[in-house]
């Protein structure tokens, strides 16, 4: 039954289903990339190289846990530029506000452990500043043109409380994932904000899953989170 009132909560929200926005606003986010074999990002849209995941892992046990999204950001305004006018429809991305459901669909009032520097709620929803990069407006009208957007979605300082509500959900035997709902904003070269879409992105939460059993692969982009392992100190 609660994977059905997720279903639902993706479904109604972004129309196609888990990582998706709704149509074809100015600013859009495409989706959360997998980094390749070298941890990069590709811009390309199709092909092979158009990599992307379709719901997330997050290990809370690490102390320095953190979950990191690559998300692909389109823009379908187009370029304007001509002889007298530099184009101003290129996006710098400014900051992400996240909010993190439950699997319902009601955002979490989270509350860190007893005893923790911070016992105080944390704030849900908050913002996360995007350290620069710039979305190319397209060429062509017809295909966007993408940038990323890369930032921890649940900083390390959500850790503790997000382990919290993972403990709560497991004691009563109820879906042990969080939903995050994430709006990206920019702001043009001619000095419009623009805001997207939300992206509703599913994370299944775990205490120890994603330890490296055995000798590790040399490449673990972000570990303990999506597959990536880590290693016990």
């Amino acid at each position: 039954m609660l994977r059905c009132a997720l279903c639902t909560l993706l479904i109604a929200a972004a129309g196609l289903g888990v990582g998706c926005t709704n149509a074809n606003p100015s600013l859009f986010v495409l989706n959360n990339a997998k980094p390749d074999e070298m941890c990069k990002i590709s811009g390309d849209l199709g092909g092979d190289s158009d990599v992307q995941l379709t719901r997330g892992r997050w290990d809370v046990q690490p102390t320095g846990a953190r979950y990191v999204l690559n998300l692909r950001v389109a823009n379908n305004s187009m370029q304007n530029a001509n002889e007298v006018r530099s184009n101003t429809n290129d996006v710098h991305m400014l900051s992400a506000e996240v909010e993190a459901l439950n699997p319902d669909g009601v955002p979490i009032p989270f509350q860190n452990a007893p005893g923790v520097m911070h016992p105080e709620s944390v704030p849900n929803p908050f913002v996360v500043p995007l350290a620069g990069g710039t979305v190319a407006a397209s060429k062509d009208g017809v295909t966007p043109g993408v940038g990323f957007a890369r930032f921890p979605a649940i900083p390390n300082a959500y850790r503790v409380a997000v382990q919290q509500f993972l403990n709560g959900q497991l004691a009563n035997n109820r879906l042990p994932e969080v939903v995050l709902s994430i709006r990206l904003k920019g702001k043009t070269t001619g000095g419009h904000t623009l805001t997207t879409d939300s992206f509703l992105w599913p994370v299944t939460l775990c205490n120890g899953c994603e330890v490296c059993r055995g000798i590790p692969d040399a490449t673990q982009c972000e570990p303990g989170q999506d597959g990536y392992c880590y290693t016990l100190p």
